[in-house]
């Protein structure tokens, strides 16, 4: 549902990109190391992947108009090194991947 309302969204995408809360709580879905994850976390995982994603699609530098004032701007790159450095690449892409089969 998130995902889809970010979709389109800029003002929605920077609002989820730059909470203190959110952001960082996505990213802590992908603690559970991959070899011993079940279905929960493959699809968990699949969905932060989903979700994230959206927000390196949907986000732009600059703050839209409509956004709060005062916001964090976090743009695409600063993201993807977010994601590089704290899920790494692989392990982002893959758990889209797995969510895929999963649902397959």
């Amino acid at each position: 549902l998130v995902a889809e309302w970010c979709e389109g969204c800029p003002v929605a995408s920077h609002t989820i990109a730059g909470s203190p809360a959110y952001l960082p709580e996505m990213i802590a879905l992908f603690e559970v190391a991959p070899q011993d994850s079940g279905a929960r976390e493959v699809h968990v995982q699949g969905l932060a992947a989903l979700m994230l994603g959206t927000l390196l699609l949907e986000l732009s530098d600059k703050l839209p108009d409509g956004a709060v004032a005062g916001a964090t701007l976090m743009n695409p790159t600063r993201l993807m090194q977010l994601i590089a450095s704290r899920v790494g690449v692989d392990r982002f892409t893959q758990a889209g991947e797995q969510l895929l089969r999963a649902l397959a």
